[in-house]
């Protein structure tokens, strides 16, 4: 197995790195979006409730990926130390218990269905919460699927393989978008169709990632991906690495639930502004996004190689990348407003109220997104994994949702709410991520491999 324990963590090699993950995140983050757009032809019903339940299922999938998030931290600072063994003994024990969870929660989540449409969706008529549920009961047999490709992805760029996670990334989502128009435009499979090219794209997601981390020696044999024999020193570890990071996520898409509640009562035109809205965010914020899925990597490596100068430098070369390509990639869909109304079918009265949010993102994207992404990924690559998240928490559920409580509830301001909602949200985090940067705690809350 090649590992990169020889690699020079300069800014031209971090940029090197950050290419092919830059395409892999536009991937992500596109296809939904194209995908959203083939489902809109069914209706903003449609379009709303298999929103509602993507949300639902990164909500889930966070609580499955938490463990592949702590194996990449760990293979990333093996692979800094040089350490084969290390990252194969990783690859095992990531994948394995994964696979475990991710058993465990489609069971609950089948046994459970009604009860979680009926509580994310409790604003919504009939027709949608239908929908929904038929969407959620046929993708949640995806998860395990997802919980194998999700571990590769974070473990081919901890241990320096960037390339190959964008293409079993590309080849995924290209799979669910090819295979969802062919559902619903030429078989005419409506809202099953679209669970349908989900669970049939992860499955290809997985077969495409046990092939490329077969390809970086890391693992060439079922045997080698999976053992019933854990060991628990090591799933400690991991767990102590990734669950903070995947309770970040779990509670940043808690909260865009929670704050579908509060728009939802508006209309379908406020919470068809608020799906296109999201998605276009998600692209707009894509540069410091890339930067955040990378920087653990870099960050681990620096650890592994036991360079304290190098972790620092590395920190603020990545600061840099985050702030320059945010605000950049912030202005992507501003020429295109018109056409994004079309290809989402909205009526005039959305397409106005997604226009102006769109239009008025790069204000605090320019001025605060790229630190509060890329900072707490890079605290996390050398183990500074328990304050971040909670910092990222105050942020979401005291700048975001309280803010969006009181734009919607007692402000009526229906989906312009959300703007200042995320406003309070990253003016909090960036604030109390750049004191614990230059208090210096950040360094000393370093742990990991020995």
């Amino acid at each position: 197995m090649s590992l990169e324990q020889n690699i020079t963590l300069d800014r031209k090699t971090i940029f090197r790195m950050l290419i092919p993950v830059l395409i892999d995140q536009l991937f992500i983050t596109l296809l939904p979006i194209v995908n959203t757009v083939v489902v809109s032809a069914l209706g903003q019903s449609s379009m709303s409730g298999v929103s509602i339940v993507d949300q639902i299922n990164q909500l889930i999938s966070f609580t499955v990926v938490a463990i592949g998030m702590g194996g990449a931290v760990m293979a990333a600072q093996y692979t800094g130390r040089g350490d084969r063994n290390g990252v194969a003994r990783v690859v095992k024990q990531s994948y394995s218990s994964s696979f475990l969870v991710t058993i465990v929660v489609t069971v609950v989540v089948i046994v459970f269905a009604s009860p979680i449409i009926s509580v994310a969706l409790s604003g919504a008529d009939d027709e949608m919460k239908s929908i929904a549920y038929s969407y959620l009961l046929i993708t949640c047999f995806s998860y395990p699927f997802y919980g194998f490709y999700s571990n590769t992805t974070q473990i081919l760029r901890g241990i320096g393989r960037p390339r190959e996670a964008m293409v079993t990334s590309v080849v995924m989502n290209t799979a669910i978008f090819v295979i969802n128009a062919a559902c619903i435009y030429v078989l005419e499979l409506g809202i099953i169709g679209a669970g349908l090219a989900t669970l049939l794209g992860r499955v290809v997601g997985a077969v495409v990632g046990y092939v490329m981390v077969g390809r970086t020696g890391a693992a060439k044999k079922p045997a080698d991906f999976f053992t019933l024999k854990l060991e628990w020193p090591m799933q400690k570890m991991m767990l102590s690495l990734g669950v903070p990071a995947g309770m970040q996520s779990f509670f940043f898409v808690g909260a865009r639930l929670v704050m579908n509640v509060f728009i939802l009562p508006f209309g379908d035109d406020h919470y068809a502004a608020n799906v296109v809205f999201t998605q276009m965010l998600d692209l707009q914020c894509t540069g410091s996004t890339v930067v955040a899925a990378l920087a653990p990597a870099i960050m681990g490596m620096a650890k592994g190689k036991g360079d304290q100068e190098g972790i620092q430098k590395a920190f603020k070369d990545l600061n840099y990348l985050s702030f320059w390509l945010g605000a950049v990639l912030s202005f992507l869909p501003i020429p295109f407003l018109k056409q994004i109304a079309q290809l989402y079918h909205l009526t005039p009265e959305a397409a106005a109220i997604a226009d102006k949010l769109i239009l008025w993102n790069p204000v605090y994207i320019i001025a605060l997104v790229w630190f509060a992404q890329a900072a707490p990924a890079a605290f996390r690559g050398i183990g500074d994994s328990l304050i971040p998240p909670v910092i990222m928490v105050t942020g979401i559920w005291v700048g975001r949702v309280l803010t969006c409580i009181v734009c919607t509830k007692f402000l009526n301001m229906g989906a312009y709410g959300l703007y200042w909602a995320l406003v309070g949200d990253y003016t909090v985090r960036s604030v109390l991520y750049y004191w614990r940067y230059k208090s210096g705690a950040w360094l000393r809350a370093q742990r990991g491999v020995e």
